[in-house]
């Protein structure tokens, strides 16, 4: 695999910085559009590519994990959790139902049905089927 940066014989170019750990060496590239890290230490090496806009954040979240646990600032928490809350929903009023059609109330809606169907005439009780 090719050296990034122009880096050679070991030394490291302008754009490179090299940090030693005892967890292996983190080499950090800057790019025209971000920064490339790579992490050598054998077979738990890898790379990330961070793009510029979100370095800031990058930097931010690796700053705030850098922060030994007991001087980690503290997130504003709401002070007891009352869990998942039901909004109140207001309550309806019940419509009367509708009172039932008598049977003279459906006869006369068949009879208007039927007459329209078969053309203003008078449909009689027949019933197409």
């Amino acid at each position: 695999m090719g050296k990034r940066g122009g880096a050679k014989g070991g030394a490291a170019a302008n754009n490179e910085i090299i940090l030693n750990s005892s967890k292996g060496t983190f080499k950090f590239t800057k790019l025209k559009d971000g920064l490339y890290v790579q992490h050598m230490f054998g077979a738990n090496s890898g790379q990330i590519g961070i793009p510029t806009d979100a370095l800031l954040k990058f930097a931010g979240i690796v700053s705030e994990a850098a922060l030994p646990a007991g001087k980690a600032v503290a997130k504003p928490v709401a002070a007891m959790s009352k869990g998942i809350t039901k909004k109140e929903q207001p309550k309806k009023e019940k419509k009367a139902p509708e009172p039932k059609p008598t049977l003279e109330d459906l006869d006369a809606d068949l009879t208007s049905y039927l007459s329209a169907r078969n053309g203003g005439e008078a449909g009689g009780t027949e019933a197409e089927a």
